[in-house]
């Protein structure tokens, strides 16, 4: 008989409460469940620890934009899309950490890494067959866009 309490479970678990955390603004212990999520699972190959491992710094950066630790939040960000870029299965996980970092860029004063980000998701996206992605490459046209 399997445990309950196989790693899957406790990773997806430990997300759940991390971003109920966030949600009812207890971000201290929000992000300390997000580290400890990296922190433990962040190596797994497995591609339900990529996901929620990928999730937990994702929704970590987005803390850690709303605190204006925005230097945090694109190291975050840059750590989904350097670690999970190469996988396909995790496509939409990279495409939204490359979004939210080209806003912290903007939100930096850096509009020309921010632009490289939006481009490079309108010309991967636009034309997708996935909905949300296919959203993330109009948004970032707008954007780029707004910037001309």
């Amino acid at each position: 008989m399997r445990s309950i309490f196989c790693p899957p479970i406790i990773a997806k678990v430990a997300l759940e409460i991390g971003i109920r955390f966030s949600l009812h603004h207890r971000d201290r212990q929000a992000m300390s469940i997000f580290d400890w999520i990296v922190k433990k699972f962040g190596e797994r190959s497995e591609l339900s620890f990529a996901t929620i491992s990928a999730t937990a710094l994702i929704r970590k950066g987005f803390l850690l934009e709303a605190g204006n630790r925005l230097d945090e939040a694109l190291q975050a960000y840059t750590k989904v899309i350097t670690r999970f870029a190469d996988r396909e299965a995790m496509t939409e996980r990279v495409a939204a950490a490359k979004f939210n970092r080209g806003a912290v860029l903007e939100a930096m004063s850096r509009p020309a890494l921010a632009e490289k980000d939006y481009l490079e998701l309108l010309l991967s996206f636009s034309e997708s067959e996935d909905e949300r992605l296919r959203a993330l490459a109009e948004v970032s046209k707008r954007r780029l866009n707004r910037r001309r």
